[in-house]
């Protein structure tokens, strides 16, 4: 498996989060702003996870996968590749989504009720300053 704090994305990630914390500065942590229109307004120094992206492992036979906060759509192409699918329906309001904000905002669709949220799928969500910040998640579901 390939070693997730091995970025340079999530090196510069860790130091603008030091630095804002050293600062005292707030930061407004987004990724493709899709559900920018959800919450309060931003506010602070903008901070995009998007550089910090990928598919860090998968197994189909496990149902589990592991992305990185900055990760688009192409988590959807990965399990439709194995006949799976993202059980709790997160719905994407605009191209450029990101398994961040999926996280971040906690949407599902109508199948929350059955299968439970998006929080509720992640195993583990370690935040940047770890030195991680990926999602391992039970997410998939077998078409």
């Amino acid at each position: 498996m390939p070693d997730p704090t091995d970025s340079s994305a999530l090196l510069a990630l860790r130091e603008r989060v030091r630095t804002a914390v050293a600062d005292k500065q707030p930061l407004a942590i987004h990724g493709g702003r899709t559900k920018a229109f959800y919450g309060q307004p931003e506010q602070g120094q903008p901070l995009d996870t998007r550089e910090y992206r990928g598919i860090v492992a998968y197994d189909p036979t496990e149902l589990v996968i592991t992305a990185r906060a900055g990760t688009p759509a192409e988590i959807h192409d990965a399990l439709a590749g194995a006949g799976q699918f993202l059980p709790f329906e997160p719905p994407a309001f605009a191209p450029g989504a990101t398994v961040g904000g999926m996280v971040a905002t906690g949407l599902s669709g109508l199948r929350r009720q059955a299968v439970g949220s998006v929080r509720d799928s992640c195993a583990a969500t370690l935040p940047a300053t770890t030195c991680r910040g990926c999602c391992a998640a039970r997410w998939a579901s077998w078409a």
